[in-house]
């Protein structure tokens, strides 16, 4: 049991590789900003987001996107 209410299951990778690879783009953009503070102080590029996504969205063709760029922030920085 999950909790109340529905649980639908989305798609965010196509393979293991193909989640190794989104894991690996998140691991490198999370260096100097491992918390709310870091991040604060260091926010993502948004060429640095855009590439990332492009990289995890080639590895992983036909997926929705959304799940990617919520953890990776708006952009908005």
């Amino acid at each position: 049991m999950h909790g109340a209410g529905e649980w639908d299951a989305i798609e965010i990778a196509t393979s293991l590789a193909g989640f190794e690879v989104a894991l690996v783009e998140v691991k490198q953009l999370s260096n100097g900003r491992e918390n709310p503070v870091a991040l604060e102080e260091n926010p993502i590029p948004p060429t640095e987001r855009v590439a990332a996504l492009s990289k995890i969205e080639a590895a992983n063709p036909g997926i929705d996107m959304q799940f990617w760029e919520l953890q990776l922030g708006s952009g908005d920085e």
